[in-house]
């Protein structure tokens, strides 16, 4: 729902005429998100590290009683349901995705403006050669070193675009990725290949 009503804003807001006027409101509103994130550096990184040590502060009942601080517009807040934290991980998935939009956006604008193929007319030379289980551990240890956006994009995307740059197709990447959790020898066998000459 934030992230729906976030593109409806942006849309709403966005201006009709004049690049000039549209790119700067481009740039305004991914500087917006940029400050969201810098103001809750501390709690994403705890959520981009996957620790569990804080969740019962984070994400129980009891410690948003004796909260007061307001982490979310009011007409989203529930104070029968939620919790201290909840609603600024709900906002850092929207965030993500909004930024995402935001690029595409200007994209299509650019596009526009010059005349340079949009992101469905291009056609990639590229294709995988190698398994789904190596492009899915390619895939992760690039979402997890924040090596693509600085982190601020689903590991969904990335995936989707990686096929459709790669002509591969993933399916459950998900399901892959646990079962490369789930090796009893090294979880990261496609990047520390070498080739010795």
């Amino acid at each position: 729902m934030i992230y729906y009503s976030s593109v409806l804003d942006f849309e709403n807001q966005f201006p009709r005429t004049g690049i000039k006027f549209q790119k700067n409101y481009i740039q305004e509103s991914l500087r917006l998100a940029n400050r969201f994130f810098f103001k809750n550096k501390d709690f994403i990184e705890y959520i981009k590290a996957e620790e569990t040590i804080l969740d019962e502060l984070y994400f129980t009942r009891d410690s948003f009683c004796n909260s007061k601080e307001i982490c979310c517009e009011n007409y989203y807040r529930d104070d029968s349901f939620n919790t201290y934290k909840d609603l600024v991980l709900a906002q850092y998935t929207s965030y993500n995705r909004l930024i995402s939009y935001i690029h595409k956006r200007h994209h299509q604008l650019k596009s526009m403006y010059k005349g340079i193929p949009t992101p469905r007319e291009f056609t990639s030379p590229l294709n995988w050669t190698c398994s789904k289980t190596d492009l899915t551990e390619l895939i992760y240890a690039l979402h997890s070193r924040s090596a693509i956006n600085n982190g601020n994009i689903e590991i969904k995307e990335i995936a989707k675009t990686f096929e459709k740059i790669l002509h591969f197709k993933l399916d459950d990447f998900y399901k892959t990725y646990s079962e490369i959790k789930n090796r009893k020898k090294s979880q990261t066998k496609f990047l520390d290949f070498r080739l010795y000459y």
